[in-house]
């Protein structure tokens, strides 16, 4: 009798081609020092002559021509977790990460995706910055995909295509209904070099997914425009200290 999939359990998805693989060692590394949880491992094997058996890993061995989107597809069908982390090779995993995004999903069911900060230190190890997926309005920071954990329904839904972002387009259609999460917390490390080399390919992306019809538009905050449609009916009797208060709160004078 095959035992039914558990909300709480956990794999995390490690997608590697020609460009990363050699950085699998390390990812594995970073699952095998999570504490107080048990988490399957399952690599998407997307390189030309394959990685292998792996020790302590599911391989799923897709090759070059499967597109991202198959890749996790894929993935789902070799594991019964109802949670999927995303490890990206290169960025460093915090050994309480999984565990708190867990914990944080399974109290919150109104929430599909879920990410977190990322530590960005230099060549010397030291702290740079601290970066916030969701702060950016028009789409998450880079490597923001470091630090998702995402419930199997929402991921089975991820789009095909190759010429596509697909796990943005994902995390924007989520983002746009509600169904996003966020946890303050830095649960992740990368190289600031890497990070900022790779600004102008996240804004080209975050292009693309605008071009796409219907567009899929950002959260709208409703409470702004209230703000803004009652300070215009009291605009004629406003004084200079309540215009520049007004500045400040909408964000458009710089203090």
């Amino acid at each position: 009798m095959t035992e039914a999939p558990r909300s709480t359990s956990v794999a995390v998805f490690i997608p590697v081609d020609e460009d990363n693989w050699r950085e699998l060692p390390l990812c594995l590394a970073d699952v095998k020092a999570q504490r107080d949880i048990t988490v399957q491992a399952v690599v998407l094997d997307r390189t030309d002559s394959g990685v292998g058996r792996v020790n302590g890993a599911t391989v799923v061995r897709l090759g070059p021509e499967v597109s991202l989107g198959d890749a996790y597809r894929t993935g789902l069908e070799n594991t019964a977790a109802d949670l999927i982390a995303i490890c990206v090779p290169g960025v460093r995993m915090l050994p309480e990460r999984m565990l708190r995004q867990r914990r944080d999903l399974t109290l919150n069911r109104n929430i599909d995706l879920l990410t977190s900060n990322l530590v960005l230190i230099d060549e010397d190890g030291c702290l740079v910055a601290e970066a916030n997926p969701h702060k950016a309005e028009e789409a998450p920071t880079p490597m923001w995909q470091s630090g998702v954990m995402i419930r199997r329904g929402a991921l089975a839904r991820i789009g095909r295509s190759d010429d596509l972002p697909v796990e943005l387009f994902l995390y924007m259609r989520l983002r746009s209904r509600g169904r996003t999460g966020h946890l303050d917390q830095p649960l992740s490390v990368a190289q600031e070099s890497e990070f900022s080399a790779m600004i102008e390919d996240s804004l080209r992306d975050a292009l693309s997914v605008r071009r796409i019809t219907p567009p899929i538009q950002p959260p709208v905050d409703h409470w702004r425009q209230v703000r803004r449609t009652f300070d215009a009916r009291l605009h004629p009797q406003l004084t200079v200290s309540d215009e520049l208060d007004r500045m400040i709160r909408d964000g458009r004078f710089d203090r």
